[in-house]
């Protein structure tokens, strides 16, 4: 099973209600990674704790280079780049709630992507 009948396979079994924790998050965590949007998640350092194979793709940077690494280790040669993000994670950690963002950023190639944050 791929793609969309995944997806759809993975929210009716979230939607059931059944079983437990662990098993939900184990599919909430296979969902995530069959989006076709790039995935990210940070703890309050700064510190990347995830990403799913679109971010992979979209900024050219392989999960095993960036899981465990700050802002600063990903964008060395844009600390413009990673201070904005820093910026935008504390003002979200001070505001919780939705947040959204235009940048741009590298990719490893060293092409630019116009970028938008959610």
């Amino acid at each position: 099973m791929t793609g969309s009948s995944e997806i759809g396979a993975i929210l009716t079994l979230l939607g059931s209600g059944k079983g437990e924790l662990p098993a939900q998050l184990s599919i909430a965590q296979k969902l995530i990674e069959v989006l076709p949007v790039p995935v990210f998640f940070k703890g309050r350092d700064g510190v990347y704790l995830g990403v799913n194979k679109a971010w992979e793709s979209f900024f050219g940077i392989p999960r095993g280079d960036i899981v465990g690494r700050p802002l600063d280790a990903i964008y060395p040669q844009a600390p413009s780049v990673a201070q904005r993000h820093r910026a935008m994670d504390e003002e979200l950690w001070r505001h919780p709630g939705d947040q959204h963002y235009e940048i741009t950023v590298p990719r490893s190639d060293g092409a630019l992507r116009h970028t938008l944050y959610y």
